[in-house]
Order: structure tokens, then C-alpha cells, then sequence
């Protein structure tokens, strides 16, 4: 096992729009490899619900028996459901970008590999002074942008990689999930965005629920998924 794990970030256009599907997905598909994966969900509010998810895929995928709390796997968490600077201000919480990246160093031999879900979207205030795309760049980690396939990701997908391009992140992979009821927009985004960035890894990942995501949604739909997760992984997790 590596002293320090290979992080990679899952970040998004907006909130909502399935990250937790697409790190529960990729938990689920690492964890049927040799490799020691865990799922980090370093700040939530309004519920913890991504995290105890996390937590219950990790507890059916565990090797040695080892258990992570849940203020392991989610150490910031607050009660209202507002982006998480303004939450932790009215519980009187100050964090720094230095407490995130304490609480990450704790992880170091627990795992080779550190699937970090962010909250909201890559510039979502976080904490005092900082968003997702601070500690993506701390890290200097691959990213997996998760983006709605509906009218307006364009835009948003250019001014997201756009971001992480200016901030020095070059391992970028995006992960287009479909809506339930398909706009106008759905048939031609994804060969767009190829035009726009013919090297970046882009996969489409169909509608697979309307309520919340659960571990034996993720188990049934990773097999059928098989394709997508080998791209995002190669993508993402090659250390050369």
C-alpha cells in the first residue's frame, strides 16, 4: 500500500447533478479491484446522507474489516442546507484550507486511492477563503467534472475546465449525466464539447434514478457501466 494515496476529485457545474452517483459508481468499480479505495466527503450540509452512502458501500467492500466513522468520512458538517461557508458561519465554525488538508493527511496509508466528493460546484464557497478549486490545486490531483446534459452545460463546462486549466490542473475527465426527459439540447452536447476539447476524456452516463442513490442501485448499474468507469479510471488514475 502507497504512504500517501492518489487523490482524485470529483467536482461538478452545479449541485445536484449527481456526483454521488458518479463517486459511488467509482467506488463501487475500484473496489472489485486489488487497489484499497475509500469514498471522502470532506463537507456537507443539510444531511449527511452522501456520506452514511459512502459509508455503507465502503463497509460491504471492506477487506480488512476496518471501519471509518461517519466524522472520518465527513469531518465538516452543518445543519443548514446552504453552500458550506455560510453554514459553518452560523454554527460560529471557521475552516481554514489548512484543517481540510490535515484531515486528508489522516488518510495517508488507509488507502492507494481517495475519491474525494466535493460540495456544489468547483467555485462553492467551501470555507474561509477557499473552494474546491483551492484544494484541487493544493493537492495538484485529477479531477472528474460531473455536468447535466441539458441546455447550458456548454457554458458551463467551458468556464469549469477553463478554471481548472488556469489553476495548472491538466488531468481533467467529465462524466455528462442524462435527465430524465431530454431537452433539445441533450443529442448534440456531447459531440460539441468533443469539438471544444478533442483530448478530454468525456463519457455520457444514462438516468438511473429520480430519488436518492442507493448502494444496491450502484451494485446493479456498475456492471452495465463497464465501458464508462474503464475510461474515467484510465483517464484519471494513471500515475505516469
Amino acid at each position: 500500500m502507497s504512504a500517501q494515496p492518489l487523490v482524485v476529485f470529483i467536482t461538478a457545474t452545479d449541485t445536484g447533478v449527481g456526483k454521488t452517483v458518479l463517486t459511488g459508481l467509482l467506488l463501487e468499480w475500484l473496489q472489485r479491484s486489488d487497489s484499497r479505495v475509500l469514498g471522502w466527503k470532506p463537507f456537507s450540509s443539510g444531511g449527511r446522507e452522501d456520506a452514511e452512502f459512502f459509508r455503507t458501500l465502503m463497509l460491504k467492500g471492506a477487506r480488512d474489516g476496518e471501519e471509518l466513522t461517519l466524522d472520518q468520512i465527513n469531518p465538516f458538517a452543518f445543519r443548514a442546507p446552504i453552500t458550506p461557508l455560510l453554514a459553518a458561519r452560523r454554527e460560529g465554525v471557521c475552516v481554514n484550507l489548512s484543517d481540510v488538508s490535515k484531515q486528508l493527511r489522516g488518510f495517508a496509508g488507509r488507502a492507494d486511492i481517495l475519491l474525494v466528493e466535493g460540495a456544489g460546484g468547483l467555485l462553492s464557497p467551501l470555507g474561509e477563503g477557499f473552494s474546491a478549486i483551492e484544494l484541487i490545486h493544493e493537492w495538484q490531483c485529477p479531477v472528474l467534472v460531473v455536468a447535466p446534459n441539458r441546455l447550458g452545460v456548454i457554458n458551463h463546462l467551458r468556464l469549469t475546465i477553463g478554471a481548472l486549466k488556469a489553476s495548472g490542473i491538466s488531468r481533467i475527465a467529465v462524466a455528462l449525466t442524462e435527465p430524465m426527459v431530454p431537452d433539445d439540447s441533450s443529442e448534440g452536447n456531447a459531440d460539441l464539447l468533443r469539438e471544444y476539447f478533442p483530448q478530454l476524456p468525456l463519457v455520457t452516463i444514462p438516468h438511473l434514478t429520480d430519488g436518492p442513490v442507493s448502494p444496491d442501485l450502484v451494485e446493479q448499474s456498475v456492471a452495465l457501466l463497464d465501458s464508462q468507469m474503464r475510461a474515467l479510471t484510465g483517464a484519471l488514475l494513471d500515475r505516469g
